[in-house]
């Protein structure tokens, strides 16, 4: 299975045109979920006018949010996600000769009288907000949106944001776009949600629907992890950030002992589980205790009781939680042998559900191996060790990234490079602390004297 797991498509404008949907994004829409995809519609609209209009639309997909983020349908289970907006309003927009409907918890509205709906609110005094769609216009309990209405699907399906690819066409979309790791828009959207989109597809509504669903992210032809889930590592001389990607890499770290290379592990670590990444740390030396301080980190300690692989990735792993696996309790034939089953484990439980996001093993010459070690190929590793070449070995290695030199400097100095196999290369030297809010020594590990960093997608 490929890293995206969830497709999230708007209705109107985008699966429609002309009032009608479009046959080819349906039939690409069945074809994604027979390969394994989860789709989910996500609309504005009320579920009994829906359910009128479009009767067979709830059969192509495996969850709906509704009403802009304020219902979500999961397994023919509907539920409201929010408290209705106050009656008050219908009976003052009656009053006034505003005709609207009323779903299970929004008030819809044409545009037109947008001024009258915001003069009621304020005269009523609710904490209510209003959103746009193009022509109509939905009044909505303050906060809710399309991004939080697929937000807490997900989370219920445990499923996560980030194996999610979105699509939309209007301005209730951006919410939507932002809550996805890859946020599309079909190539006649509104002019701000193209602005805004990570990607503007070349076909419009069904059209662009289908090139998306048929196109190389969702199948894994082509990796990408969109600059704005890029995590910072430092800075370039100029001032600009240096960043890693958030998602869908293989990074190696490498160093002599005491060069830094945890502490830069530790960095980017923490740096992804506030991001909302899903982390799996390994950790045989204990340096990276301090992780346990945020509240995503779950910690499972050799010293006190250390879960088998099934047990620890099926019961303490979820999409916005992260395990730090603290193996400094055992001797080193046991972390080797812990460490190789849970490899195994955790890859078996992304390919079917698209996380851990990712997997850092410290002290990677750990792993060592005489075997050709296909898994590294896959994205999603961090290997850190002082010991490269006793890393487990890859064949046909692929090197994306072109010879030129950049500099950069890691909070202090530091300069980025390439190396002489195309790998773009971070080498550090001395930092200070990423969170001036967190203690320096949020990890046992020291700072960066000289270390070299590694980054293939």
């Amino acid at each position: 299975m490929a890293f995206f797991q969830v497709v999230a498509v708007d209705l109107d404008g985008t699966l429609t045109s002309g009032g009608q949907v479009s046959a080819q994004a349906l039939d690409a829409i069945d074809q994604v979920r027979r390969n394994g995809l989860v789709v989910v519609l996500v609309t504005g609209r009320i579920g009994a006018e829906l359910e009128v209009e479009f009767p067979q639309i709830a059969g192509h997909v495996d969850a709906l949010v509704l009403e802009n983020g304020a219902v979500a349908v999961i397994g023919g289970t509907t539920r409201a996600l929010a408290a209705p907006v106050d009656e008050a309003l219908d009976d003052a927009l009656a009053d006034r000769g505003v005709p609207h409907r009323r779903g299970e918890v929004l008030v819809a509205v044409d545009g037109e009288h947008a001024t009258t709906v915001v003069e009621v609110i304020g005269q009523l005094g609710l904490d209510c907000q209003i959103i746009r769609n193009r022509a109509a216009l939905m009044v909505l309990p303050a906060g809710v949106t399309k991004g939080t209405g697929l937000g807490a699907v997900l989370a219920e399906m445990n499923l996560s944001p980030h194996n999610t690819v979105a699509v939309g066409d209007a301005e209730n979309d951006l919410s939507l776009l932002g809550m996805a790791e890859i946020g599309a828009a079909v190539a006649d959207a509104v002019p701000s949600l193209r602005q805004h989109a990570d990607l503007v597809l070349d076909q419009p509504d069904g059209a662009g629907v289908a090139e998306l669903l048929t196109g190389p992210y969702l199948n894994g032809a082509r990796r990408w992890c969109p600059p704005r889930w890029g995590v910072d590592i430092g800075s370039f001389d100029d001032g600009t950030p240096t960043r890693i990607p958030g998602s869908q890499a293989r990074i190696l770290v490498t160093g002599p002992a005491g060069s830094g290379k945890s502490y830069l592990v530790g960095l980017m670590a923490e740096q992804w589980i506030l991001a909302g990444y899903c982390v799996v740390v390994l950790d045989p030396e204990g340096d990276h205790t301090g992780l346990q301080e945020l509240n995503q980190v779950q910690v499972a300690d050799a010293r006190h009781y250390l879960p088998e692989p099934t047990e620890l990735v099926n019961t303490l792993l979820h999409p916005h939680t992260s395990i730090l696996v603290d193996l400094s309790g055992l001797a080193e034939p046991k972390k080797i042998d812990y460490l190789h089953r849970l490899r195994s484990t955790a890859e078996a439980h992304r390919e079917e559900h698209g996380f851990p996001h990712w997997v850092i093993y410290d002290e990677a010459h750990l792993l060592s191996t005489h075997e050709e070690a296909s898994w590294m190929r896959r994205c999603g590793y961090v290997l850190s060790s002082f010991a490269p070449k006793s890393l487990p070995r890859q064949r046909n290695r692929q090197h994306r990234h072109s010879a030129e030199a950049h500099h950069c400097r890691h909070r202090n100095r530091s300069h980025f490079t390439h190396d002489t196999a195309g790998h773009r290369v971070v080498r550090l030297r001395a930092s200070s602390p990423v969170h001036p809010r967190r203690p320096p020594d949020h990890t046992r590990a020291t700072p960066p004297q000289v270390c070299r960093c590694r980054l293939a997608q």
